[in-house]
């Protein structure tokens, strides 16, 4: 039971998912708050895999946008965004 305890207590000081990417994101306008975070880091294992997570979706979203898009994919969200414009 004090493990369980001791394992909820620590889930309750680690930030959301949400917040750790927004932490990552603006890491250069919060410096201290992000140094804060990269401590915590060295001993949390379940911000270091949200972490992996968010640096590997940024990877492939980056791949994807540095290839050219297909001219009917291009068409389509034109299409979307004109319906939803109206």
């Amino acid at each position: 039971m004090q493990e369980f305890n001791r394992i909820r207590r620590l889930q309750d000081d680690c930030p959301s998912a949400r917040t750790i990417e927004e932490l990552l994101l603006r890491a250069h306008k919060y410096p201290q708050v992000f140094r804060d975070f990269e401590l915590h880091l060295l001993t949390c294992t379940r911000c270091g895999k949200i972490v992996e997570r968010i640096r590997l979706f940024y990877g492939i979203l980056e791949r994807e946008l540095m290839e050219k898009a297909d001219p009917k994919i291009v068409q389509f969200v034109k299409a979307l965004e004109a319906d939803m414009q109206s």
